[in-house]
């Protein structure tokens, strides 16, 4: 039988139940973001927090509980979900990415991926809401909008004493019926016909009276209202040993998390075992620029053609770091050039390329023991966060420019590599 609607509930407001209803969900989203960009993986179980999310924040900031409640949390619940997918995981993937979340966006893959995505969501996210109904319909039935007819109710009643007796020990089992029967005599199930703590204590024959009243109301079922309790029915199943599912989604999530931790210790091992090492046979001696200077660089990197001979480029395989080398002979300027003249304009000249966030200064510094300048800064090239240092170096005969770009988010490892790949930097000869 369908349920039929008696009243609408007079207090409460619907603004700030939408509110409270965008917040609560929100907050419950963070789960189902948090495994998507760092697990690369959708849960299910997680939306059920989004639309129970929604329902206790409409609680808390004091919504008007009518039949509306149910198209707000749902209607709430999807409106996260697209959001979700659409805005915030976009920009987090951009920002664990280093890129403008625009350059994300213009991507025919990840425009692809990213509705796919989409639709696997919000059918997750209708099953989630499908799971809360039942807690939707509970707060409905407590605030007086609908009711079930009582035939109904009866059957329904039984079945769930028949539940939560299944699940309870011998001993745990015989306390529930006689505190249920308690409120069950009394009729005792709302506010309107609570009773006193004197007439529950006088009918309850156990020892340990208090730890037994201590363990139901800590539960929720037995509740305080104007110095007296009533037994809410809803809340029973939290009696149950089994019933644990809340502490079944927080281990989903903490193992989620571990391993989404895991999985970046593991990158950023992998990266420092490759590259950082001490043995020579990770890197490879080349002669570079006409073959008058030395550089050991990683085996794995990849060699950029040029058109120039003093120019030697080279780039990981996975593009996220490069080194650049330009040499100058000494001979094509002045015999009174300094290494001062050569770095004089370095900044303008990267600043008139790259727009700095924050301008650098250049500094004096070495290079394999050779005198040099150095200039680094954070920028956005194309859509992409990147880190640049430069330097302008004087060995014997040349002035040497050397430019490295990064990844920011992998400038600390890769600034590690450079440092190797500068330190063997070496005139021939």
């Amino acid at each position: 039988m369908e349920d039929q609607v008696i009243k609408e509930a007079s207090k409460g407001n619907y603004i700030t139940g939408i509110i409270g209803s965008i917040i609560g969900g929100a907050i419950a989203a963070i789960p189902w973001v948090f495994v998507y960009v760092k697990c690369n993986m959708i849960l299910s179980v997680l939306a059920i927090l989004i639309a129970l999310g929604a329902l206790k924040g409409y609680e808390i900031f004091k919504g008007k509980v009518t039949k509306a409640l149910k198209p707000i949390v749902i209607i709430v619940t999807l409106l996260i979900v697209i959001i979700a997918n659409l805005v915030v995981i976009p920009n987090f993937i951009a920002y664990e990415s280093d890129v403008e979340v625009s350059v994300l966006y213009e991507n025919e893959e990840f425009q692809d991926a990213l509705m796919q995505d989409l639709i696997v969501s919000v059918i997750f996210a209708i099953l989630g809401i499908s799971a809360a109904i039942s807690s939707i319909n509970n707060t409905l039935i407590k605030n007086g909008v609908i009711k079930i007819d009582s035939e109904l109710e009866q059957k329904q009643d039984e079945f769930q004493k028949a539940q939560v007796k299944s699940r309870l020990n011998n001993k745990d089992k015989q306390n529930y019926e006689l505190v249920r029967g308690i409120f069950e005599n009394h009729n005792a199930f709302s506010k309107e016909n609570a009773i006193s703590k004197e007439t529950i204590f006088s009918e309850i024959n156990v020892d340990n009276k208090e730890k037994l009243f201590k363990k139901y109301t800590s539960r929720g079922v037995i509740k305080k209202y104007n110095e007296n309790y009533f037994y809410d029915k809803s809340r029973e199943m939290y009696l149950t040993n089994n019933n644990y599912w809340i502490i079944f989604i927080v281990i989903i999530i903490i193992v989620a998390v571990i391993a989404a931790f895991v999985g970046m210790d593991e990158t950023t091992t992998d990266v420092n075992d490759s590259y950082i090492v001490e043995d020579s046979n990770s890197y490879v001696k080349l002669t570079i620029n006409e073959e008058n200077f030395y550089v050991e660089i990683p085996e794995e990197w990849e060699m950029l053609e040029s058109d120039y001979t003093y120019t030697s480029d080279f780039i990981s395989p996975d593009g996220e770091a490069e080194i650049m080398f330009i040499t100058s002979n000494k001979d094509e300027f002045y015999t009174d050039y300094t290494l001062e003249d050569y770095t004089e304009g370095l900044d303008e000249y990267m600043y008139s390329i790259y727009t700095p966030e924050e301008e650098g200064e250049i500094v004096k510094t070495t290079v394999n023991s050779y005198d040099a300048y150095k200039l680094e800064f954070d920028s956005v090239y194309e859509g992409y966060k990147v880190h640049i240092t430069a330097y302008c170096v004087e060995t014997d005969n040349y002035f040497v420019e050397i430019y490295t770009f990064s990844a920011r988010s992998k400038s600390e490892e890769n600034d590690k590599i450079f440092q190797r790949i500068l330190d063997t930097l070496e005139e021939v000869e």
